[in-house]
């Protein structure tokens, strides 16, 4: 039942994100365009982006994701989701703003950068993967379902598993009980470093060089 369940709420999960990106409509930004990007920071009670600049678009590196330069010596470059882009205006320039009032990164057209670890969320009773968005900051990873990303990335996520040892598909064919799984998986996992949260999760952190970026 609970594999039914987690399918079901990984379909329904992928549908909304394909609407959600078919709906969006983000700035098309061109080569030498002046823009402002969007820095994630933490405050005391509350996430809250810092829009500086102006820089420079140098290129696209993919449909949503822009190479920017700042204007002044020298020239540093930097990788930004267009989500995280505006058009300058002087109005707005080190204007800073509440997260939660800011949702266009969650629609669609994103890169995943490199997976950085895997986990066993106890509560939901599914493996979870630990997500570095390309263009985005640390404060954005996000633990994705490990069947969702397996769907949508297979080749770049049996790359990461091969290579860290942390594999659930191993575990799972051998019809473990979920306890088996953790202690398989831990047992088998020498490159890795695992620890167990209050919440009753384990996760394996890679220790492994990041694999290559793929869009989904």
């Amino acid at each position: 039942m609970h594999i039914e369940v987690a399918v079901t709420s990984d379909r329904r999960r992928l549908q909304t994100r394909a609407r959600r990106a078919a709906e969006a409509k983000l700035p098309n930004f061109s080569a030498g365009d002046f823009v402002l990007a969007a820095t994630v920071i933490a405050l005391p009670n509350k996430l809250a982006i810092k829009w500086q600049g102006p820089k420079r678009v140098v290129r696209a590196l993919a449909d949503w994701i822009v190479e920017v330069e700042d204007l002044n010596e020298p020239h540093a470059k930097s990788t930004h989701h267009v989500s995280r882009l505006r058009f300058y205006a002087e109005a707005t320039r080190e204007v800073m703003e509440d997260l939660l009032q800011y949702a266009l990164h969650s629609q669609g057209g994103h890169c995943v950068q490199e997976f950085r670890c895997i986990r066993l969320n106890a509560a939901q009773q599914q493996w979870e993967v630990h997500v570095k968005w390309l263009g985005m900051d640390d404060l954005d990873n996000t633990w994705e379902s490990y069947a969702s990303q397996r769907a949508e990335l297979p080749v770049l996520l049996q790359r990461y598993c091969d290579a860290n040892k942390d594999n659930p598909q191993r575990c799972c064919r051998r019809g473990t009980t979920t306890t088996d799984k953790v202690s398989t998986l831990h047992s088998a996992a020498p490159a890795v470093s695992s620890r167990s949260s209050s919440e009753g999760e384990v996760f394996w952190q890679s220790t492994a060089d990041p694999p290559p970026m793929m869009c989904i």
